[in-house]
C-alpha cells in the first residue's frame, strides 16, 4: 500500500521501501523550499540551468536535537558523475554549513545537528554554477 501527498509543490511517496519525493518549481529560495521534510525521503531534481538553485526545508519535529544527513547522488543512490555542493541555512537565512566532495566521488554529504523544533534549508547547487541534468537528494533522520 502506498499513499502520495504533496508538501509546498513537492509531491512524495510512502509505502513498501523509503520515501520519495520529486521537487517543484520554484524553489530556488527560502521562501519558495520544498518541504518541510521530517523523515528519510530521497528527494529527484535537476539543476537544468546554469546557476539553478533548489531548496528544501528540513524540520526536527521531535522533542531533542537530531543529526540528520544530507547526501547527493546522479542517476542513482550510491553513484555521483556530477559535481553538487549542499549548504546549510537558517529560516533567516544565516548560513551554517556546506560540502562539496565529502560523499561518492564529486557528490556531497553533510551532517547535522538541528536542535528541536526547528527548521532548516538545505541549497543544492552544482559546483561552479554548473547544470545537473538530474539528482538525488537523500536526507535520513534518526
Amino acid at each position: 500500500m502506498s499513499a502520495a501527498a504533496s508538501t509546498s509543490g513537492a509531491v512524495f511517496t510512502i509505502g513498501q521501501g523509503p520515501a520519495t519525493a520529486t521537487e517543484s518549481e520554484p524553489n530556488d529560495t527560502i521562501a519558495t523550499a520544498d518541504g518541510p521534510f521530517s523523515s528519510d525521503v530521497t528527494i529527484s531534481g535537476a539543476l537544468p540551468t546554469y546557476s539553478e538553485l533548489d531548496y528544501y526545508a528540513i524540520t526536527n519535529a521531535g522533542a531533542t536535537a537530531a543529526s540528520v544527513t544530507m547526501e547527493t547522488f546522479t542517476g542513482s543512490v550510491g553513484a555521483c558523475s556530477y559535481d553538487t555542493v549542499i549548504e546549510l541555512y537558517t529560516a533567516g537565512g544565516s548560513f551554517l554549513a556546506s560540502n562539496d566532495d565529502s560523499g561518492v566521488n564529486l557528490c556531497s554529504y553533510l551532517s547535522y545537528s538541528i536542535p528541536a523544533g526547528t527548521t532548516y534549508y538545505v541549497k543544492v547547487r552544482g559546483f561552479s554554477g554548473n547544470i545537473i541534468p538530474s539528482y538525488l537528494l537523500q536526507l535520513n533522520f534518526p
